[in-house]
């Protein structure tokens, strides 16, 4: 992560200021570290033993929540993480403070203002230790991630959508990714080609000069060049003749995958 090698994370993480001592530094990265990232992260120390902490933001706490004048108490934390979460979060922020981790890292739930629950992403050092061993101070950063788990849920239920659909239509189509493989395949294909789920051309073309040609075809498709071809393909333990249509399906992040299907004569 950048802000890992951030100016404001390196002084306290490696040199030992606080935050409160680097708030009287004037004009200086810090406000430039800290204005750059202040609409999604809040940074924080943790003094364990008395269970004080420190936030920072140079702008509204990502969180929902005032900065108390940048002081609070872990109580205030820890009783705003999700209940389901929580167990979860404390058994990594145990591991981490006994030393069987190298850096704390965790995503949970928090109850915003508001009272909704938001994803944010915990991110933590411990950088001292007292006389006994216990951990002294504990520095780290808070993020907001919720709009990431938002687009993951919404995906997901997408895929599920595709996926029903290609389980309903009676077309025998099919999806290749960049390299050839399938990767989706309708039903209906999977009826007519058992075989297709996961293949390559060689896997179900009549022979080799068959599957070379087929690739060949594949090959064109992810560089933008669509077309009709008639394949000779195994099935049911003979060989069959299928008029296909091949073409590139280009995503918005540029990705292209190769759209197949048969064509009915």
């Amino acid at each position: 992560m950048r802000w890992l090698r951030s100016p404001l994370f390196q002084r306290i993480a490696e040199k030992g200021e606080t935050i409160a001592e680097m708030a009287t530094v004037p004009e200086s990265d810090l406000r430039l570290d800290l204005s750059m990232r202040a609409s999604d992260h809040v940074w924080w120390e943790w003094y364990p033993e008395s269970g004080r902490m420190v936030l920072e933001s140079a702008g509204p706490c990502v969180l929902g929540y005032d900065l108390f004048d940048g002081v609070c108490h872990r109580d205030y934390w820890a009783e705003r993480i999700h209940p389901e979460d929580a167990p979860r979060v404390m058994a990594s922020l145990r591991e981490h403070m006994e030393g069987k981790t190298a850096q704390w890292r965790v995503e949970h739930r928090f109850r915003a203002r508001d009272g909704k629950w938001i994803w944010v992403e915990e991110f933590g050092e411990v950088r001292d230790r007292l006389e006994t061993g216990e951990p002294g101070r504990v520095v780290g950063i808070t993020r907001q991630v919720h709009d990431d788990h938002f687009l993951a849920r919404l995906f997901g239920e997408a895929d599920e959508l595709l996926k029903g659909l290609c389980e309903s239509l009676p077309v025998a189509f099919w999806l290749r990714d960049a390299s050839g493989v399938v990767c989706l395949a309708s039903a209906a294909a999977g009826e007519r080609l058992p075989r297709l789920r996961r293949s390559l051309p060689e896997d179900i073309a009549a022979d080799e000069a068959e599957a070379a040609e087929w690739a060949a075809v594949i090959r064109g498709a992810a560089l933008g060049e669509g077309r009709r071809h008639l394949r000779r393909v195994r099935q049911n333990g003979g060989v069959v003749d299928l008029f296909l249509e091949t073409r590139p399906l280009t995503g918005r992040s540029g990705a292209v995958n190769i759209l197949e299907w048969i064509v009915p004569r």
